[in-house]
């Protein structure tokens, strides 16, 4: 997997958002969890990151896990 984003998948924001990201990833890049799954929990856990107490976006790129723009 090259770069997933974990996102909320009970916001609707979030879903749109990850929806734009779709759309605009032709080369399929991006891979997505909810942080309610399963997979989305484990990821948080190896960085632990408690998964009820966030309500972010994650992206877990070349194995680290960012929660802002290092921009």
């Amino acid at each position: 997997m090259d770069q997933v984003i974990l996102f909320d998948g009970i916001c609707n924001l979030c879903n749109r958002a990850v929806n734009y990201v779709i759309r605009h990833d032709p080369g399929k890049k991006f891979h997505f969890a909810t942080l309610q799954s399963k997979s989305g929990q484990r990821i948080l856990a190896n960085y632990g990151i408690d998964s009820r107490q966030t309500n972010t976006f994650w992206l877990l790129q070349q194995g680290k896990l960012y929660s802002r723009s290092t921009r």
